[in-house]
């Protein structure tokens, strides 16, 4: 009988030849910290305690289990339930290793890459996971999904279950480095739980998958209880030994993030990272805080800084043209903005990726600017040979005065013009612009803004909604202009295409939220993709940064040195934390 289902199992599937070595991790920039033999990652700590609860604070409201999905709006801390094929490492940038997948094989040119199941991974119902279980969920994400799957995915042009153990996924393109580390990353789940096509539909349901945790507890739009399973099968992979200690995480829902503060205060939850600088220098005076019951830690992570912005939504007419964004955003005064509100405590953005060798620095040069030349005639003279430097920074200290002139001079060579104190276009139309913000707390950093707006006779407004309100409009790129940030990595890639290429900017929920659309930043987004040495890769990164920068299409904000948490002094944590995440909850612990 066995020798018949080998025979059966040999016509079943494809034959593929030999091919490349397998390989035990996978990397995009440098050579992995960990070997074949390693125990676990250094943050990870076997002798920790296990159980305890952590209470952690969300915000607004949920009324799905599906994370994947557009209907509905998904808990918080559903990660925590899921595995993807591989586990990245918290203490590198941008390196994979074993959990659902024991080992992996790609070709030099990157054209597929095929996965090895681990033989003992199983999902929460006992059921074994299968390479069936990776297609299927493959399929369900990028067919039923949020569009993001469905452009994330793009590049796989066939999927094919190779062996007993085995899947592959073959692409539309080589030379794209990223396009197996992208299929690492493939969440799996218990493809069986929709055999009846109910994937797309929202649910109070739990997914059932391979995760530390499953949901335990619902309280629909209040409360997501999820407790460690006993029978969690990555407790012998190394990449999970030594973490995900706490026995139950109980994820609490609070209106805004003020009325959240106020709870933590009183001790309704446990973490807190805190976002604020005027409540981090003078918040922290009430009893929890002074008698050591809360500690305090100001955390500093390596990695690029996201680009914290006020974006420019430039598919409406009145953003389209670079004259008046850089009028704007000269009105930008981050120097006064640091004195009065944040005591201190941020540094200005000056780049896409801030903090990183990949930034732009000086005049182009070298392999950037051979990047560049080809589109001369479509980029600013200025950009060869001047440093970019951030409208209203060109002298040490701000003069609002000089600020105001200037930009009104912009915004008259740009086609609009003072009339009785409002500012027109040829047509007698008035300017106008709603900044979005989805937290009231915000409204007193924003406010300054539109008011230097309103002095330029900008008929300027805030709009508080609330976070459902807020994410609908930002899908739908139903805004003027908004706050919103844009992380990237030290290995930057397919991502861009999602954060500025033409295609995006047509995508509803793209994270194209500006709308830009160039032949010049499509063909850089190309270059970082397909860049064959960290060489190329830094040159690509610099010259889109550059033209980014140049293009005025946001205001760059800020960035904190440190990540600032506040937490439970009940809980241990690794020392020191990772080096890239503050590992929060899944390398902490609840102390004896």
């Amino acid at each position: 009988m066995l020798r018949l289902i080998c025979l059966l199992w040999a016509f079943a599937v494809p034959t593929f030849a030999s091919g490349p070595d397998w390989k035990f991790s996978l990397t995009l920039e440098n050579p992995p910290k960990y070997g074949t033999d390693f125990a676990q990652f250094s943050y990870a700590n076997p002798a920790a305690p296990k159980g305890g609860s952590a209470k952690i604070a969300a915000i607004g409201s949920f009324d799905s289990l599906n994370p994947f999905i557009l209907k509905g709006n998904p808990a918080t801390g559903l990660g925590n339930t899921l595995e993807p094929l591989m586990a990245r490492s918290l203490d590198e940038s941008s390196v994979q290793y074993p959990l659902l997948a024991k080992k992996l094989r790609h070709p030099e040119d990157f054209s597929w890459v095929e996965f090895y199941i681990d033989e003992r991974a199983q999902f929460a119902n006992g059921a074994k996971v299968t390479p069936d279980h990776v297609r299927q969920s493959f399929f369900l994400l990028r067919d039923e999904g949020v569009p993001f799957y469905r452009y994330y995915y793009k590049n796989v042009a066939e999927v094919a279950v190779t062996g007993a153990q085995t899947i592959r996924f073959e692409f539309d393109e080589a030379n794209n480095r990223e396009l197996p580390f992208i299929m690492s990353q493939l969440p799996v789940f218990y493809t069986d739980q929709f055999a009846g096509g109910n994937f797309a539909e929202s649910s109070l349901k739990p997914i059932i998958a391979t995760g530390p945790y499953e949901v335990t507890k619902v309280e629909a739009g209040r409360s997501v209880t999820m407790t460690r399973r006993n029978n969690y099968w990555g407790d012998v992979v190394p990449s999970m030994r030594g973490l995900n200690h706490i026995g139950t995480l109980n994820y609490e829902y609070f209106r805004d993030p003020a009325v959240a503060f106020e709870a933590f205060k009183s001790g309704a939850y446990d973490f807190h990272a805190e976002t604020q600088a005027k409540r981090w220098a003078t918040g922290y005076d009430f009893p929890r805080a002074t008698n050591g019951e809360i500690l305090r830690d100001e955390v500093v992570l390596q990695g690029v800084k996201p680009m914290q912005s006020f974006a420019f939504n430039i598919r409406k007419e009145k953003f389209n043209n670079n004259l008046v964004r850089q009028a704007l955003s000269r009105m930008f005064d981050f120097a006064w903005l640091n004195e009065n509100l944040f005591y201190g405590q941020y540094k200005r953005t000056k780049s896409f990726f801030q903090g990183s060798e990949l930034a732009s620095q000086g005049i182009p040069e070298g392999a950037e600017l051979e990047l560049l030349l080809p589109f001369k005639d479509e980029l600013p003279e200025d950009l060869f040979t001047k440093p970019y430097v951030l409208p209203g920074e060109e002298s040490p200290k701000y003069d609002r005065r000089r600020q105001l002139r200037k930009a009104l001079g912009e915004l008259k060579q740009a086609g609009w013009s003072l009339q009785n104190g409002k500012l027109v276009d040829a047509n007698n139309n008035p300017f106008t612009l709603e900044f979005l913000i989805n937290n009231a707390d915000f409204e007193r950093i924003v406010a300054p803004l539109t008011r230097a707006f309103q002095d330029l006779g900008i008929d300027a407004s805030i709009r508080v909604v609330d976070a459902a309100q807020y994410e609908k409009r930002e899908e739908d790129f139903d805004f003027d202009m908004i706050s919103t940030n844009f992380a990237q990595s030290t290995s930057p890639g397919n991502e861009q295409r999602d954060f500025w290429s033409s295609d995006a900017a047509k995508r509803k929920g793209s994270r194209n939220l500006i709308g830009i659309s160039s032949p010049v930043v499509d063909a850089l987004i190309d270059k970082i993709i397909f860049a064959e040495t960290r060489e190329g890769l830094i040159a690509a990164c610099r010259a889109l940064d550059r033209v980014l920068l140049w293009g005025n299409y946001l205001i760059p904000n800020w960035y904190s040195p440190g990540s600032r948490i506040a937490y439970d002094a009940k809980f241990g944590h690794p020392e020191p934390l990772p080096s890239h995440d503050l590992g929060f909850p899944e390398a902490w612990w609840v102390k004896n």
